[in-house]
């Protein structure tokens, strides 16, 4: 049987005229080929198949990798901003813990200041009972401070943990990303030396990888050749990411232990070790404390019926109500003080608020109460 030919243009050509067995060429204006030339092997009439040439292989190879470069590109593109929007997170959360984490230095090494100076004023309420009971006061304040200020670095360390959870979420979610692009990659790869795109099998390679200027558009170049493409990529430094919104800061837990013994906070430690040491000096002031007089007195001449003076009060050397009087030459019967004391002691005596006006006993009570103030 012979075989015929047929050719002409594709607006010529009719599968259904063909015979079974015929071949039909299709010289110019064929859609489906990128010159517009083709081949047709008839099976049947209206039954037919176009033939490939290497050249058509070629074409269809280099369409479905540019399909794929197109895509790995997109998921590689987005695997970057992701990668890039959890390290910008990230650097911003490192940020606020560390400013936290100096925050809560700062306020603890104040509140260790002024422990030291509380201990101080209690030190010398020994030596003076109303000093001791001014400085007492003073000492309890800058406790209450102290534990205000450990309150407060409690709660910078509750935020600085909340950041740094947000960090890694962020980070977690980047590397989840990348693992994508690279299992695309992975994929592309094996397609490729398994030959399923019927051509010669290309690798594909990341080259050069460089930060671009903030804003500008992501560069991808493709170099080498279709057997052996090198993708370099330029990709912007993005911007700042959210820090996040830090709620429940009063229910962040602090696990410290008290320390042994009472000393200064160190530069450099952590917050579990600056906490036990707060907690040991207020202890120890607390026990300083206890016991101490009240923080003022008030009493009347006639409540003060017994006690002992101090041997200088007065320059006299006595120690009792009765010896001022004996070595001042006073008895019971004196009515006036004027023979006694000076117009100088008088006038000190008024400035001091004591009144010398009713004469007697009373008058010498108040000139001892003047001697026991000055």
């Amino acid at each position: 049987m012979a075989i015929q030919n047929r050719r002409g243009a594709y607006g010529d050509f009719n599968p259904d005229k063909l015979k079974s067995g015929e071949w039909a060429t299709v010289m110019s204006g064929d859609p489906n080929a990128a010159d517009g030339r083709a081949t047709y092997l008839c099976y049947e009439p209206g039954v037919v198949k176009r033939m490939a040439t290497f050249e058509d292989m070629e074409e269809n190879v280099e369409l479905s990798l540019d399909h794929i470069f197109d895509r790995f590109t997109a998921d590689m593109q987005k695997a970057f901003d992701n990668a890039n929007a959890a390290l910008a997170t990230m650097q911003t959360a490192t940020t606020a813990a560390n400013n936290a984490a100096s925050n809560a230095n700062t306020k603890a090494t104040a509140a260790n200041t002024a422990a030291t100076n509380a201990n101080s004023k209690a030190a010398l309420a020994d030596t003076a009972a109303s000093n001791a009971n001014a400085k007492a006061s003073a000492a309890e304040t800058a406790a209450s401070n102290a534990n205000a200020k450990a309150t407060a670095a409690n709660t910078a360390a509750g935020s600085a943990n909340t950041a740094a959870t947000n960090a890694n979420s962020k980070a977690t979610a980047a590397e989840a990303a990348a693992k994508t692009a690279n299992d695309i990659a992975t994929l592309v790869q094996q397609k490729l030396n398994n030959g399923d795109f019927n051509g010669k099998a290309a690798t594909v390679s990341v080259g050069n990888v460089t930060t671009g200027a903030p804003g500008s558009q992501v560069q991808i170049t493709a170099r080498g050749t279709s057997t052996n493409v090198i993708l370099d990529f330029a990709i912007p430094q993005g911007q700042k990411g959210d820090p996040g919104t830090i709620t429940n800061l009063s229910g962040q837990p602090v696990t410290f232990t008290v320390a042994s013994s009472d000393v200064d906070i160190a530069t450099g430690e952590t917050l579990a070790t600056i906490f036990g040491k707060l907690l040991k000096s207020v202890q120890t002031l607390r026990t300083g404390l206890a016991g101490k007089a009240a923080s003022s007195h008030n009493h009347s001449a006639t409540n003060i019926t017994s006690g002992t003076l101090p041997v200088t009060r007065g320059g006299t050397g006595q120690t009792t109500a009765a010896g001022v009087k004996s070595a001042f030459g006073v008895t019971a019967l004196e009515t006036s003080l004027a023979n006694l004391i000076s117009d100088e002691t008088i006038a000190a005596a008024q400035a001091a608020g004591i009144d010398l006006s009713g004469g007697g006993v009373l008058n010498l009570n108040r000139l001892v109460q003047l001697f026991l103030t000055n």
